[in-house]
C-alpha cells in the first residue's frame, strides 16, 4: 500500500514537473513572438512614414517613372529592414490600380476598393500598408 502511494505521489509529482515545463516554454515563446512583432510593427511604422512623406508631393502619381523611383525607394528601405513586399501600388480615389510595381498588366485597372485596407485609404487619404491580400 505505502509503495502504491510513493508511486502515485511521484507520477503527481512528474507530472506537475512537465506541466510547469511546458508553461515556461510557452510563455518564453509568447515573449519571442511579441518582441518579433514589435520588431515588426516598428519597420512597417517606418515604412509608412517613408511612403507618406515620399507620397506627399502632387506629383507622384502624374507618371508613371515617378511612381516606379518612389516605389523602388520604399522596397528598398523594405529590404534593408528585412520584410519584402510583393507589389507597392498607387490606387486611386475609386479604388482603382492606377501603378503598380513591379507592374503588372493585369493588376493596373482592377478595382480593389472592396478591401478593408483600400477602404479605409479612400476614407481618410492616407498611404497605408495592407495585410496580405490575394489581389484579383
Amino acid at each position: 500500500m505505502i509503495l502504491i502511494a510513493g508511486l502515485g505521489i511521484f507520477s503527481w509529482l512528474g507530472v506537475q514537473s512537465a506541466n510547469d515545463s511546458t508553461s515556461r516554454t510557452l510563455d518564453e515563446r509568447l515573449i519571442i513572438a511579441r518582441l518579433a512583432a514589435s520588431r515588426l510593427d516598428e519597420t512597417l511604422q517606418y515604412a509608412l512614414v517613408q511612403l507618406q512623406s515620399n507620397s506627399s508631393s502632387t506629383d507622384l502619381l502624374q507618371s508613371q517613372s515617378k511612381f516606379i523611383a518612389t516605389a523602388s525607394v520604399a522596397q528598398e528601405s523594405l529590404i534593408r529592414s528585412g520584410v519584402s513586399a510583393k507589389n507597392i501600388i498607387a490606387v486611386g480615389a475609386s479604388g482603382g490600380v492606377i501603378f503598380a510595381e513591379p507592374s503588372s498588366a493585369g493588376l493596373v485597372g482592377a478595382n480593389l476598393s472592396e478591401y478593408s485596407s483600400v477602404k479605409k485609404v479612400l476614407g481618410d487619404g492616407a498611404a497605408a500598408i495592407s495585410g496580405l491580400v490575394s489581389i484579383p
